[in-house]
């Protein structure tokens, strides 16, 4: 990831808002700023610099790392702070789901992810491994699961498929009495919305996610 795609990350998760909101706010571009944070686009335009650096109330330069951004003292929620009120979240593969779900402690992790204090106690991290949610959740992206936190319309979940044994990461889809899984990539062909069959079933929902390319196996 391009140095401006890591601050940008930062102040995104500090702020607590998302990308689109920041879109909007700005009025640059949702896919211009997607490429920014995916490093496809590590020197954008000023023009389109300016804007985002004006929002979060810093330079240009800070923005683009050529300057120190300010460090507000003892922020819990900052990437690079990693102190007690912290909380970890476990990265597992997706071979382990399944051994993860049933027995969490003796599951190997990978490593720890450090995320928001105010997210509950049973969360858990996978690595997103393919492009079936891109632009919005690239390859690569770091996904931060709650087990706890109830699905609804349109949230983004992790749901196991019974007939495959295979876990999916989609938006979840409610109309009615039938529930659909939807791929947000526009590559309709290899990635199809999946009608949520009764032995299926909804593990956890997305809370936080980074895009933070680690290995995704």
């Amino acid at each position: 990831m391009s140095n401006i795609g890591n601050i940008l990350e930062k102040l995104l998760f500090e702020k607590k808002i998302r990308a689109t909101e920041l879109a909007r706010k700005t009025n640059v571009p949702q896919p211009t700023l997607h490429r920014i944070l995916s490093g496809k686009s590590p020197n954008p335009h000023i023009s389109t610099v300016k804007p985002i650096a004006d929002f979060f109330n810093i330079s240009v330069e800070q923005l683009n790392g050529t300057q120190d951004l300010p460090q507000p003292p003892n922020s819990p929620n900052s990437l690079l702070v990693k102190n007690e009120n912290a909380k970890q979240a476990p990265l597992i593969s997706w071979e382990n789901i399944s051994a993860f779900i049933k027995e969490p402690t003796s599951c190997k992790i990978k490593e720890n992810i450090f995320c928001s204090p105010t997210l509950g106690g049973n969360i858990f991290a996978l690595s997103m491994i393919d492009t079936s949610m891109e632009p919005f959740f690239p390859q690569g992206a770091v996904l931060i699961f709650d087990r706890d936190k109830p699905s609804k319309d349109r949230t983004h979940v992790l749901a196991h498929i019974a007939d495959s044994d295979t876990y999916l990461f989609r938006q979840l889809l409610i109309d009615g009495d039938h529930s659909y899984l939807k791929p947000l990539s526009p590559d309709l062909k290899t990635f199809q919305m999946r009608l949520l069959g009764g032995d299926d079933k909804i593990l956890a929902s997305l809370v936080e996610f980074r895009h933070c390319y680690v290995d995704a196996k």
